[in-house]
């Protein structure tokens, strides 16, 4: 209708991995592969290095056939976008016909009244393959709606991943902000209309020099909720236009409902731009959150793990498993923070899987948004309803325990799809300890009867596996070993003390740890190397080689073991009456009948 409309696919583009598309509804058993305007992740197939799509063939001996070169956005005849894959592979030995790819990009709107849909980013669809080799795909996303749809204006912004609504005009101040320069200058700015001591029109200048115009159209530059001001004063630099620019980056600050905290940031290489990071409650993501109350039912404690929920980013945790292929993203009493370069991880979800195989990523959702509960004394979170794993869909369970700061969560275990973690933080301090009976290398949870005995573990010091480095690492059990002029419980490179030893474990959910402290100053502030020995029951477990795992340090100079170990299995001076059912996920308590 003789109107310019222009529509951007960049965010689909993929360095990481390709799009998977989806053919169930098809019962295809072979799958395909796009990805957009270039050529596949190499990773995860056979199909040549130039192709943008690929079908991945069921069977060991079918090669992989190679769909298309990569083709940039166009509009076909009937106004439709599209992408196009051309020039594959020969479709067959009677035709001169080669594989081809057509994907339909579809803007998902509101049928009531046809407005696009923010936050919609489907996986690609199959539709069918016509007589003439052409590959139909549907492909529903908001990335497929026209750039005006959901540009930023008056200091607004429609989120085009998530569907957030971001509106930061409470920041528009009467009197600006102000920062300082390392030279001493003062930099005079404001949020979505012009600085006050700036000429007219100005958004950020230095005395009368211009640092760009005013401008009211926020973005997401690369995951970031930015304001830039284009156009000020000449520069000469390498990069750029030769004009002063300056970019907000809005940063989530929970605390600073009402007047945000700025600080000048790092522009890199660019002379001509300036970096100001802008500190609000208003660029958090909102998310789905719940209640993060818990009472003990039987000692009437109450645990607030509020403090742990975090809008500003997930926690991560490191699993040592197949060369630490697995990172799992976390958040507590809300659903994860967006992960825009990991997009099958669901915004309902509160835990996710991240996996990594010759450099192609898969996601795994492991349970969506629960609150605290407690059972037989202990504070745990369970996810369920994750992503289906056989017959039966992921889960999650987190354990927390008393700790001196607020911690990480740290990966236990993972048996039948599902997923434990431990998790020791101060949020967890309820005013009462666990009832266990503790002392020379043994430990009997009084609530629950499990009972562990560490003492075969005792003896010379063991070097733990370290693939993440290569620090020479020995811990030794329920006692010190030299360390240095002194002792400790683990020691790195032979004379740093990680933590001195104690012969007191602990029960956490169906594991037993050592909690080794008072290390040497690891030095951040006043704090000290601690350690955390997890030890695992694996009763195919040999005691002749290392079980011994170092599997990560956490922020707060806390180091992580994990010792497989059959002598880390509950012993039978106590007999559970407990089962646990991994294709029902049902759990069955006879011990009312004791």
């Amino acid at each position: 209708n003789g109107k310019v409309v222009k529509y951007d696919l960049a965010p689909l583009i993929h360095n990481k991995r390709n799009w998977l598309v989806d053919t169930t509804d098809e019962d295809l058993l072979d799958s395909f592969e796009i990805n957009v305007c270039r050529p596949l992740v190499p990773d995860g197939h056979s199909c040549s290095p130039n192709m943008g799509a690929c079908r991945l063939t069921y069977g060991y001996f079918t090669p992989d056939v190679n769909y298309g070169h990569p083709g940039l956005p166009e509009e076909d005849a009937d106004g439709h976008l599209t992408l196009s894959y051309r020039d594959g592979a020969s479709c067959g030995n009677t035709t001169d016909l080669s594989h081809s790819v057509v994907v339909e990009m579809v803007c998902p709107r509101r049928e009531d009244d046809g407005t696009p849909i923010a936050g919609v980013v489907d996986a690609p669809l199959y539709v069918d393959t016509s007589d003439a080799c052409v590959t139909h795909l549907e492909w529903r996303t908001s990335y497929a709606c026209p750039l005006s749809t959901f540009k930023g204006v008056d200091c607004h912004l429609t989120d085009i991943l998530t569907g957030q609504y971001y509106d930061l005009s409470p920041l528009k101040s009467a009197s600006g902000y102000s920062v300082r320069r390392p030279d001493g200058k003062i930099i005079d700015f404001n949020i979505c209309q012009p600085a006050t001591r700036c000429s007219s029109g100005v958004g950020a200048c230095v005395g009368a020099n211009s640092y760009g115009d005013v401008n009211q159209a926020l973005s997401f530059d690369e995951g970031s909720l930015s304001l830039t001001y284009t156009n000020g004063e000449k520069c000469t630099s390498e990069n750029g236009d030769g004009k002063r620019h300056t970019r907000l980056e809005m940063q989530c600050d929970p605390t600073r409902t009402s007047t945000p905290r700025v600080e000048l940031g790092d522009a890199g290489d660019d002379s001509c731009t300036t970096v100001i990071y802008v500190y609000t409650s208003l660029a958090c993501h909102k998310g789905q959150e719940v209640e993060c109350l818990a009472r003990d039912p039987d000692s009437g404690v109450e645990y607030d793990l509020s403090p742990l929920r975090n809008s500003v980013d997930n926690y991560y945790a490191e699993d040592p498993r197949e060369d630490h292929k697995y990172t799992y993203a976390i958040n507590v009493c809300r659903n994860l923070v967006p992960l825009r370069d990991y997009p099958d991880c669901k915004d309902t979800s509160s835990a996710c899987q991240i996996s990594r195989t010759n450099g192609k990523f898969l996601e795994r959702n492991m349970g969506n948004v629960a609150g605290p509960q407690v059972e037989n004394g202990e504070l745990f979170i369970e996810y369920d309803n994750g992503d289906m794993c056989y017959y039966a869909p992921r889960r999650t369970r987190i354990y927390f325990t008393c700790g001196d700061t607020l911690g990480e969560p740290v990966f236990v275990q993972e048996r039948g799809c599902y997923y434990i973690f431990h998790w020791r933080t101060s949020a967890a301090c309820g005013g009462q300890q666990k009832q266990e009976d503790a002392s020379n290398c043994q430990v009997t949870n009084d609530i629950t009867s499990t009972y562990f005995d560490l003492r075969p573990l005792k003896g010379s010091p063991v070097t733990a596996v370290n693939k993440l480095g290569t620090e020479a690492l020995q811990v030794s059990v329920c006692a010190d070993m030299r360390c240095g002029s002194g002792t400790a419980g683990v020691c790195k490179g032979g004379s740093v003390n990680l933590g001195r030893a104690t012969d007191m474990p602990t029960v956490e959910g169906e594991t037993v740890h050592l909690i080794y402290t008072d290390g040497d100053s690891c030095g951040v502030g006043n704090q000290k190397y601690s350690s955390e020995i997890i030890f695992v029951c694996d009763y195919f477990a040999d005691p002749s080689e290392s079980q011994l795992y170092f599997q990560d340090k956490t922020s707060d100079c806390h180091y992580v073991f994990k010792w497989y170990s059959r002598d880390a299995c509950q012993q039978s001076n106590t007999m559970s009456c407990y089962v646990f059912d991994f294709y029902t996920f049902e759990s069955y308590d006879l011990s009312p009948l004791t």
